[in-house]
Formats: C-alpha cells, sequence, structure tokens
C-alpha cells in the first residue's frame, strides 16, 4: 500500500506542476516593460514590436517597410526607436519570405501621453529632428529579454512531463532496454 502512496503523490505533484510547463512557450519570446506603459513585445525573430497598455503603435503590420525593432532610448516623455529593414529572400520562384536587414534603418520618435507615432523617418530626417538635437546625445539601448531563467524552468518541468510519457509511449524499446540493464547490474553485483 506504501508504494501506491507514494506513486500517487508522484503523479499529482506532476499534475500539479503541469500548469508551469506554460512557461516554456519559447526561450526568446518576451515583453519588456518600459516606462509610461510602455512595452518592446519579442513573438519571434521578425516580430519584434512596440505597444503602449497592449495596443500596438510600431509593427510590419503598420509600417510594411520595417523589420523588427532593434534599439529604443527612452528621453523623458519621448521615445525613440529604431528597425531594422527586409530584403525579399528570393530563393525560389513565389518566395514571399523575408529577410532582416540590417543595413536599413528606420527611425521613429513616439512623443504625447496619446502618444503619437512620428516614422518611419530615414537617419538624416531623425538626425534633423528638433526633439533629437534637444536630446543629444542618444545612448541605444538594444532590447533584451528581462527574465531569462523563466523559460528555462518550464522547460526543465515539461521534459520532466515528457520523459515518463515517453516512456510509457516507447514500452516495447523503453522496457527490455530497462530490464537489461538492470539485468546488467544484477549480474554485477553477483561477482562483487
Amino acid at each position: 500500500m506504501k508504494s501506491w502512496g507514494r506513486w500517487v503523490i508522484l503523479a499529482a505533484a506532476l499534475l500539479g506542476m503541469f500548469p508551469l510547463a506554460a512557461e516554456a512557450t519559447g526561450w526568446l519570446d518576451y515583453e519588456l516593460k518600459l516606462e509610461r506603459g510602455f512595452s518592446i513585445v519579442r513573438a519571434n525573430a521578425f516580430d519584434i514590436v512596440l505597444t503602449r497598455d497592449n495596443v500596438i503603435l510600431i509593427s510590419q503590420n503598420d509600417f510594411p517597410q520595417i523589420g523588427p525593432i532593434t534599439d529604443y532610448v527612452q528621453k523623458g516623455t519621448t521615445l525613440f526607436v529604431r528597425a531594422a529593414g527586409w530584403t525579399k529572400r528570393n530563393k525560389f520562384k513565389g518566395d514571399e519570405f523575408k529577410n532582416v536587414d540590417l543595413s536599413q534603418r528606420y527611425y521613429f520618435i513616439v512623443t504625447g501621453d496619446a502618444p503619437s507615432v512620428e516614422g518611419p523617418l530615414s537617419e538624416q530626417a531623425f538626425n534633423a529632428h528638433k526633439l533629437v538635437t534637444n536630446a543629444s546625445p542618444i545612448q541605444w539601448v538594444r532590447p533584451k529579454n528581462p527574465h531569462v531563467l523563466r523559460p528555462l524552468i518550464g522547460s526543465l518541468i515539461f521534459i520532466g512531463l515528457a520523459i515518463p510519457l515517453l516512456y510509457l509511449k516507447y514500452a516495447f524499446v523503453t522496457v527490455p532496454l530497462t530490464l537489461l540493464l538492470v539485468g546488467v547490474l544484477i549480474m554485477r553485483r553477483k561477482k562483487k
């Protein structure tokens, strides 16, 4: 009876941790919270957007020529954003996939509480803008995941849940290997 109690506790613990496996959504996905309700959200390497209070302000859906956001600077009530561009991949006929082109730069200026987005601007137009000249020098900041270890916890829990399930699913392979390993260990003990 005691052996069943251990298995029940183990199963309950694994099922209790199951919701935590949702943390394993992706190593690179994150939301970087900035001041005044702004956030930079990375859904994947191509979709890095600026939001405010969960409303998307700058993305390639609104500005098709821009790629992902690469840098930002927050100066007072003004937010400066720099984004990369796109190039078509063209590996085969009808290839619509795009590659990020870091040689292309697009700039945005986000001001006010409403907020208003000005851009995309060229580098020359951006540097000549009154708000930029007043805010100089600008030290660009690359957005980074603020919770680097969170996906690791979810991944480890997912692996912990997957191993027993895979063991059972492929029992025709795992059970004979387990019996063979146990037999080898017993034989080694008897030799000693």
